[in-house]
This record gives structure tokens, sequence and C-alpha cells, in this order.
């Protein structure tokens, strides 16, 4: 299966199936600009898909706070996440972002994603994802993340 999150696909990486989120669905009027890195739908989304890989793996580790976040970069898709996108599904705008994840085990870790302007035909949605160092630390995939590729 593909890492491209048109059509908002599930990944499967290192043992751990993460869900891309979808944040937000309008109507086609305009380009839609992806929300920004500390918008509170984002950071939510963000701990509930590390919490449920925490969940997946059978651990107690959730996280206690979430800090220092921070876009990284913001700019036009990576040729990537639109190999096989057509010209009415695509994904035309992403903004990547950073942030320290202190634990509830008073270990902390570094999480990476993405918050991407899809466009579907007539309505553009937000899609977003994410990786860290300590659930995709060799995980291809996440290494271009942490590039914007």
């Amino acid at each position: 299966m593909s890492d491209q999150p048109c059509s908002l696909m599930l990944r499967i990486a290192t043992g751990s199936v993460l869900a891309l989120s979808l944040l937000s669905v309008v109507p086609a009027q305009a380009q839609q600009f992806p929300p920004n890195c500390t918008d509170e739908a984002s950071v939510h989304g963000i701990r509930s898909q590390y919490n449920g890989s925490e969940e997946l793996k059978q651990t107690t580790t959730k996280i206690k706070e979430i800090k220092d976040v921070k876009e990284t970069y913001y700019g036009p898709a990576p040729k990537s996440f639109n190999q096989y996108a057509n010209s009415t599904d695509r994904v035309l705008n992403v903004r990547w972002c950073q942030a320290t994840l202190l634990l509830n085990d008073g270990q902390s870790d570094t999480v990476y994603w993405f918050l991407a302007d899809e466009q579907q035909r007539d309505r553009h949605s937000t899609v977003l994802d994410h990786c860290s160092t300590k659930h995709n630390l060799m995980d291809t995939t996440c290494a271009q993340w942490r590039e914007h590729r």
C-alpha cells in the first residue's frame, strides 16, 4: 500500500497502524491553506494518533504534554505525495511541523507531522499524519518527512 495521503489511506509502519486524520472539508472555491501547526485540532490529532499507536503496542505510555510546537517548512506538496494523483484529486500544499512530547513515563519523544491541503474534485480537505522517533526511527517514510519529501 502506498504512503501517499491521497484518498486517506492507512499506512503500516514498524508494526503499528497509523490512520490519517481528516481535519476539515470545505468547498473548493479557492485554495485552502492547511491550518497552523499550533491549531488545536492539529495538536489533538497528533495526541490521538500517538496515544493510539501506544495502545496498539499495549503500553500505558501517554502524552503528558506537547511543547515546542513549530513549523519546519511550508510549500508545494512533494512529488511523492502526488505520484498517483490525477487532475481532480491531488495534494496542493503541505505544512510540516515538529514538537517535543513529554510522556507520562518521564521520557520524551520528538514527533513530526504534516498538514496537507488535499483537493478532491470540488472540495478541499486537510489531511494529517505523523511519525515519531520512538515509533518510526527506522522508517524511511518518516526520514523523508523530516526532510520535507
